[in-house]
């Protein structure tokens, strides 16, 4: 029986309050995606380029996949109710230095403490979900990743009113603050769940506890990847996706949000499903779906048709991104579940950062998507060839989630 230290789910334990802190900690959180409706001002307060200014959210994305990969060794040194804690201090830190006007303090902080910050969030969030709702874990899981879209699209249009009223500094400022009030408001919640999380003891090597071979490793890091390109293409160029396709203005800010909310709603739907003993098929099919909407899309529809086929992309995407860690966590148990994840999630780190630089540097080429699209479906593929290679694994452990335990 693998040796399991530090904290146990006891009797005691209240869901609820556990599962709102998470929810509350991912929809905050993934304010970091609103970085656009920044640009504008911070090129004019800054004076510097566009490439520039970008370069703060692609730190912080490296940043969130850094933290997702380390997170696990932090976060069992302490209780849930000061992990959460931290995460939006750092956050709170992170907004408020970004004010500074210069470019090194937006890196530092944007792209690295708001970025560090998102990610322990966000990975710790789907560790409390896991550990409050072990029955209900894809619902569960689902739930508290969707909202972390949301909470980017809310937040789009939150910072964009207030940076017209009172200038982008000022919005920052307003957000670390609601920050270091979060965190008061999830501690209070996590310490009344009294909910406790199993880690793993790793004395005996990085890897030695986990039932994850490093082929299966490799297969899940593929899968993930590959399916989680198109949507990151698609998302990082939706607008300019939509006007390629003689879009209007107020159709492409409509085009977004629908994108936007898709996204949402199949990691609602892929959560649900996966309760009821589809993930294997989702996982299968879901890259299949893209690979459709895809090929439609390189065939040059109209406007219209562009924000659906683009809204199927997000579908698959949005349950892609829930469906894997919910993978994992059955793979490995609710104590590996964490660490096997970190290392399956730094492929959304590389294709975060390659797959809409790709779109942009195949459009730049070619004067339209049609090959960025074709280029994504294909790649599309290997995720649907990755699962299969994972069939008995997945069929083995969908549905036969393991309940925390500990030595006595």
């Amino acid at each position: 029986m693998p040796s399991c230290r530090l904290f146990v789910r006891g009797p005691a334990m209240r869901p609820i309050p556990a599962f709102v802190a998470a929810i509350l900690l991912t929809t905050a959180l993934g304010s970091v995606h609103a970085f656009s409706v920044f640009v504008a001002p911070l090129e004019l307060s800054l004076e510097a380029g566009r490439d520039t200014i970008s370069l703060a959210y692609s730190i912080a994305l490296l940043s969130i996949t850094v933290m997702v990969l380390v997170g696990p060794r932090l976060w069992r040194l302490g209780p849930p109710a000061l992990v959460a804690a931290a995460s939006f201090m750092v956050a709170a830190s992170g907004t408020a230095l970004a004010t500074i006007p210069s470019v090194p303090t937006l890196y530092l902080g944007y792209g690295v403490l708001f970025g560090l910050a998102n990610g322990s969030g966000y990975g710790f969030a789907l560790v409390i979900a896991s550990h409050a709702l072990p029955h209900k874990r894809g619902v569960g899981m689902g739930v508290v990743t969707a909202v972390y879209a949301v909470g980017a699209m809310v937040a789009a249009w939150l910072f964009r009113e207030s940076n017209a009223a009172w200038g982008h500094d000022t919005t920052l400022l307003i957000a670390a603050v609601l920050f270091a009030v979060l965190s008061v408001v999830t501690a209070l919640l996590l310490h009344i769940s009294k909910l406790t999380i199993v880690w793993p003891d790793r004395t005996a090597g990085a890897s030695a506890g986990s039932s994850v071979t490093n082929r299966e490793l490799a297969l899940l890091w593929l899968g993930f990847g590959a399916g989680g390109m198109a949507g990151l293409m698609a998302l990082g160029h939706a607008a300019e996706v939509v006007r390629a396709h003689g879009g209007a203005e107020t159709l492409i800010t409509i085009g977004v949000m629908i994108v936007t909310g898709t996204n949402a709603a199949g990691g609602f739907a892929a959560g649900w499903l996966a309760d009821r003993g589809q993930m294997r098929r989702m996982l299968l099919g879901l890259p299949v779906l893209a690979f459709a909407a895809l090929v439609l899309l390189a065939l040059d529809p109209n406007a219209l048709w562009t924000i659906t086929l683009l809204a199927l992309v997000q579908i698959s995407y949005g349950g892609i991104i829930v469906l894997y860690p919910v993978a994992v966590t059955h793979m490995a148990g609710p104590s590996w579940g964490p660490i096997i994840y970190g290392r399956v999630f730094t492929c959304w780190g590389v294709v975060g950062f390659s797959g809409p630089w790709l779109a942009g540097w195949l459009f730049e080429r070619t004067g339209g998507y049609t090959w960025a699209f074709v280029v994504a479906a294909a790649i599309a593929c290997f995720s649907t060839l990755a699962v299969i290679g994972l069939r008995g694994r997945l069929s083995a452990s969908a549905g036969t989630p393991e309940m925390p335990t500990a030595d006595v």
